[in-house]
C-alpha cells in the first residue's frame, strides 16, 4: 500500500473534476510583525476570464467535458484522454468517446504518461486513417520540452503555427480575425494543488505574443485565457513529475 501511495505521488495524476476553489487564509496573529512577507497563493483557474463549452466554443475550437476519474482512489484520471478528444475534433471532426480512447492510452502509471499520450494519439489517427483514408490526415506527434520558461512560450507559439493545412482548427480570435491553428496538448501542475494538481490541457491559441501575452487554453469543458507566463509557471512543475519534465507539450510535427 505505501508503495502505491509513494507511485501516487511521484507520476503524474489527473485532478478531474478537482476545480480549485477559493480557500481561506489564516490571518496574521496578533505577535507577528506587520512587514512579515506573506506567500501569496498563485490565480486559480476560475480567477482567469473564462467561457463554458461542454463541447463547441464561440471561437469554434472544442472543449469536452471530463469523464470522472478511475481506480480504486481515483488515480487514473481522464485529462489525457479528454485532450486527444478535443484535439481529434478540432483536426479531424470525429468525435471520439473516452472509453474508445482510454484503450490507446492504457499503461502501468497513474494518468497518461507523455511517452503514451504520443503513442496513443498516434495510433488512433492511423487507425482512423485504415478505416477511411485521409479522414483524419494529420502528421505525427511528438513530444516536445523547453529549456525555459521563455523558450516554453516561444515554442508553443510556433508549434500552434504549424500543422497540415486542412486539418487545422479555424480559429475566430478576440479581434474577430479567423486563423488556422494546430492545438497543443501541454502538461501541467494546476494551481496551489500540489502533486496531485498534474493535469493535460489543450492549448488552442496565444493571442497576442509580442505584447499581453494570453494563453486560449481548453479544458474541463472551459475555456480560459490565461497570461502566458502564468502557464509557463504551471508547465514549469512538471520538472516534479519523474516521467514528464519541466515545459512538456504534445504536437504535430510540421510539414
Amino acid at each position: 500500500m505505501k508503495k502505491l501511495i509513494s507511485l501516487i505521488l511521484t507520476i503524474n495524476i489527473c485532478s478531474v473534476y478537482a476545480v480549485p476553489y477559493d480557500l481561506w487564509v489564516e490571518k496574521e496573529k496578533s505577535n507577528e510583525r506587520c512587514d512579515v512577507k506573506v506567500d501569496l497563493r498563485q490565480k486559480d483557474w476560475l480567477d482567469y476570464p473564462k467561457e463554458i463549452c461542454y463541447g463547441k466554443c464561440k471561437d469554434g475550437t472544442f472543449s469536452s467535458k471530463q469523464a470522472p476519474s478511475e481506480g480504486n482512489l481515483k488515480q487514473e484520471g481522464m485529462c489525457g484522454q479528454t485532450s486527444i478528444i478535443n484535439i481529434i475534433e478540432m483536426s479531424c471532426g470525429i468525435s471520439l468517446s473516452n472509453n474508445l480512447v482510454n484503450e490507446f492510452v492504457r499503461d502501468n502509471t497513474p494518468g497518461v504518461s507523455p511517452s503514451t499520450f504520443k503513442t496513443g494519439i498516434n495510433d488512433i489517427t492511423s487507425t482512423i486513417n485504415k478505416i477511411n483514408p485521409s479522414a483524419c490526415d494529420l502528421n505525427k506527434f511528438q513530444r516536445y520540452n523547453s529549456a525555459s520558461a521563455d523558450d516554453f512560450v516561444a515554442d508553443l507559439y510556433l508549434l500552434l503555427g504549424q500543422g497540415s493545412g486542412p486539418n487545422m482548427v479555424k480559429r475566430k480570435n478576440s479581434l474577430g480575425s479567423t486563423v488556422d491553428r494546430s492545438p497543443v496538448a501541454v502538461f501541467v501542475q494546476n494551481p496551489n494543488r500540489g502533486l496531485f494538481g498534474a493535469h493535460w490541457v489543450t492549448v488552442v491559441d496565444i493571442e497576442d505574443f509580442y505584447g499581453e501575452c494570453t494563453a486560449i487554453v481548453n479544458h474541463w469543458g472551459h475555456q480560459f485565457k490565461v497570461p502566458c507566463d502564468d502557464l509557463a509557471e504551471m508547465a514549469r512543475k512538471g520538472i516534479q513529475y519523474p516521467t514528464v519534465g519541466a515545459f512538456t507539450m504534445i504536437s504535430e510535427k510540421g510539414n
